[in-house]
């Protein structure tokens, strides 16, 4: 999927049935524009129909290459436009989208992927910003909604040109993540955003994007051989590395970007948030800190960029730091702004659901209550919300609330995982180990690559006094999984020490009582 790569310019946001410049004039409503949908298919059979059948109505045209299907894809095809081309893969969506491009006959043109899904208020938004198309050079930028393997954690929002008036010299570059060449702006076009939300469910499924990612990477690759200055490439392959967790590739790339830049390019913001994640992760919060900070001197309504500085903040316990961040993200003046892959909602559900746990950390257990139940009532199925207003009836000891909590988790996205950490930690908190214990086991099981349930067995066996091994063990294993958890390395390290020191006491024991020192009388000889 493309990914946008343009320069800061002016965006006007919220784009509907009656779209205005920045000076408040009417842009050609009603002018009869032709336009032209774009698609790009390979084996899609059960995707492409699902795509469609909602949107297939509004467009003047539909033309559909296909690079290679072995299934049903160009028979579904077929039922939707007679305009179906075939195009050898050569390793190369770019090549793939100039050739849709080449075969449509739009003044204007918008394309889809086969797993792109526009809900029915979204083709409504849709319908009525086609109608204002005109003559003028314009295009337009959506977000894009990338679901991910498991719903509780969310969204992400990915801001691309979707929609733009035809130009000779306008084509896509690059093999993967392409992009439209020459900059819009730098032909004179106007550029802005709508409010129609495209929904991408093609990296919901694990191996799926493992493999996609691995391809991205090889595509990549190719390019950055024949061009390894190109801003476009080493924004992707360092992000490429990033989703594949190799830090030190994607710190290269990236670091290599940000000294090359030389004007304010909206890019940077995902340079930004992607160092600073890095490093964030590695458990560095000041270095993360510092590099959020030299973001937001560039971006300082930054929805992102503040809240890794409040996340930041809130991992070394500078809790009202991260408020005072938090606050100023809440009332900053919320404008249209490019999302190269970072969380949807921020401002919404993101923020606020902090906000609450950061008063819950600091025992102000009443106003963090008010706010969760407040998040709950606009978000019912957030799972993260319910857990942690569970938190809240936990640490104040409010069982009947907090079984309540658990029942109700039980209707959310992967709520029973979380319906059940919060029933495991409320009996551990009660030493209540031989009820905890199976719970927690179970729970790892259940999910295996979620640090949480680790976290609890590693205070199950401090609370149990556990052989220190064990513990060490424990605590290792949630570093395997959060290598940046700050409390997991600080306890490795003093268990460490603590069996260092122990181990050599032991040794010294065993050394004196083979000399005879502390034996029971004297032995002459």
């Amino acid at each position: 999927m493309p990914i946008a790569f343009c320069q800061t310019v002016r965006f006007v946001g919220g784009i509907g049935p009656l779209i205005r410049t920045g000076l408040g004039e009417a842009v050609n409503e009603g002018n009869g524009a032709t336009v032209s949908l774009l698609m790009i298919v390979r084996n899609e059979e059960r995707q492409l129909a699902e795509c469609l059948a909602p949107v297939a109505s509004l467009f003047d045209e539909i033309v559909i290459v296909d690079t290679g299907s072995v299934d049903d894809t160009r028979r579904i095809a077929g039922r939707f436009t007679p305009n179906v081309f075939d195009f050898p893969w050569c390793d190369d969506f770019s090549a793939a989208r100039n050739e849709a491009l080449r075969r449509s006959t739009g003044e204007w043109v918008f394309w889809l992927d086969a797993d792109d899904r526009l809900s029915e208020p979204d083709v409504c938004k849709l319908r009525s910003l086609l109608k204002t198309l005109g003559h003028q050079p314009q295009a337009y930028f959506l977000n894009t909604s990338c679901s991910t393997q498991y719903a509780c954690e969310g969204e992400t929002l990915i801001t691309h040109p979707r929609l733009f008036r035809r130009h000779p010299d306008l084509r896509w570059q690059g093999r993967v993540h392409e992009q439209l060449r020459p900059e819009p702006s730098t032909l004179g076009y106007e550029l802005f955003f709508s409010d129609v939300l495209i929904h991408h469910v093609g990296y919901s499924d694990a191996a799926s994007l493992q493999r996609k990612l691995n391809r991205d990477l090889r595509l990549l690759r190719m390019d950055y051989a024949i061009n390894p200055t190109d801003h476009s490439t080493l924004l992707h392959l360092g992000m490429a590395y990033l989703h594949l967790r190799r830090a030190n590739a994607a710190r290269q790339h990236l670091r290599q970007l940000l000294a090359a830049a030389t004007v304010k390019s909206d890019y940077l913001r995902q340079v930004f948030g992607a160092l600073a994640t890095i490093e964030m992760r590695d458990g560095k919060f000041l270095e993360a800190l510092a590099i959020l900070d030299q973001g937001l001197t560039l971006f300082p309504s930054g929805e992102y960029l503040l809240y890794l500085r409040a996340d930041c903040l809130y991992e070394i316990d500078r809790f009202d730091e991260a408020k005072a961040t938090l606050i100023r993200l809440l009332t900053s003046r919320t404008e249209p702004q490019y999302r190269g892959g970072v969380p949807a909602e921020i401002v919404e559900k993101l923020a606020p659901r902090k906000l609450a746990d950061i008063l819950r950390l600091q025992r102000d257990f009443p106003s963090a209550e008010t706010l969760f139940k407040s998040l709950i009532a606009r978000f019912p199925d957030d799972t993260l919300s319910w857990y942690l207003l569970g938190r809240v009836y936990l640490d104040s000891r409010q069982r009947v609330n907090l079984l309540t909590v658990s029942e109700q988790l039980r209707h959310c996205p992967q709520g029973n995982i979380f319906a059940r950490l919060l029933l495991a930690t409320w009996h551990l908190e009660h030493n209540e180990f031989g009820v905890a214990a199976p719970l927690i086991d179970d729970l790892i099981g259940l999910a295996p690559s979620m640090p949480l349930p680790r976290v609890l067995r590693a205070d199950l066996l401090a609370r149990a006094g556990a052989p220190i091994p064990d513990r060490i063990q424990a605590c290792r294993d949630i570093l395997r999984l959060q290598p940046g958890n700050l409390d997991a390395q600080r306890m490795v390290h003093q268990l460490e020490l603590a069996h260092q020191q122990l181990t050599t006491s032991e040794h010294t024991r065993s050394t004196a009582i083979f000399a005879g020192a502390g034996l029971p009388g004297n032995i002459s000889v």
